[in-house]
């Protein structure tokens, strides 16, 4: 069976329009707040330390501090959401957002994964333990692609393709990033070609929901930009993931059943000439 990628693209926006769909909407929606908070304290708070080097007894001769002022100025200005911390307060806070989000990202798996109107049994099962598999994981897969794209780009998209599903292994079938990555390895062999595809109609997708953030950013809304991007986001986020796991569905579906095929082989294979009964 191949992968059907209009059936997961389908799949995805009912799963998108459904009570959990709106629900991780909403719960992705103020985790991006979240972030967007932490990210700006964390630029404000950065610049801001550097303002402070430059006026210590540290500086390098001929540092231009009112260059750096102006700076922090502007950098402020842009941040409407920064908090008045310090930039490893603001470091701590977002590392511990992208935990919520990564947490968020494996009960949504979870959520997808079981056929609609079903409640997974296990939503809450192991959840600290796939949620750290999730982030190393996904920063593991991250720097892969980013190296294989630096060297010439093919081998940054393969990669993307055949760990396209780690996270989804990593949710459903609670294994460790390492077996995550070879059992996603296993999974793509053969549908790759038809994940490319998935890929680009998701990019597609995403770009078209994006361009009123990008009409308002050229615009020179930043308000309307960063209202709209607020709004836009978890709805890509929630559908990308939701049509991404029925994919796997679809495919976990097809999946023979190597260990029960195996042990009959096993025992077809183990019968001698003496076991085989006389006509």
């Amino acid at each position: 069976m191949s992968l059907d990628i209009g059936a997961a693209i389908t799949e995805g926006v009912d799963r998108l329009r459904s009570r959990d769909g709106l629900v991780l909407v909403g719960a992705f929606l103020v985790v991006g707040v979240l972030s967007s908070v932490a990210t700006q304290s964390l630029t404000v708070g950065l610049s801001e330390a550097a303002l402070e080097f430059a006026q210590s007894a540290d500086a390098p001769p001929g540092t231009d501090i009112e260059t750096l002022r102006e700076q922090v100025e502007q950098t402020r200005a842009g941040s409407p959401l920064a908090l008045d911390i310090s930039a490893g307060l603001a470091f701590g806070l977002a590392f511990l957002i992208g935990i919520l989000a990564e947490t968020l990202r494996i009960v949504s798996i979870r959520l997808f994964y079981t056929p609609a109107g079903e409640r997974p049994a296990d939503l809450t099962s192991g959840l600290a333990f796939a949620t750290v598999n999730g982030f190393l994981g996904g920063i593991v897969v991250g720097v892969l692609v980013v190296l294989g794209l630096v060297f010439l780009i093919v081998p940054g998209i393969f990669l993307a393709l055949v760990f396209f599903f780690v996270k989804q292994e990593i949710a459903v079938e609670d294994s460790n990033f390492v077996d995550a990555m070879a059992d996603s390895w296993a999974l793509t062999r053969g549908e790759r070609l038809n994940l490319l595809g998935l890929a680009i109609v998701l990019l597609a997708i995403g770009f078209v929901a994006f361009l009123p953030t990008i009409v308002a950013s050229v615009a020179g809304s930043s308000t309307a930009s960063l209202v709209v991007g607020a709004i836009v986001s978890p709805i890509v986020t929630v559908f990308g993931i939701a049509a991404t796991t029925r994919a796997y569905a679809q495919l976990k579906a097809a999946e023979p059943t190597t260990t029960e095929d195996a042990g009959e082989s096993d025992e077809v294979g183990a019968l001698g000439p003496d076991d085989i009964p006389e006509p």
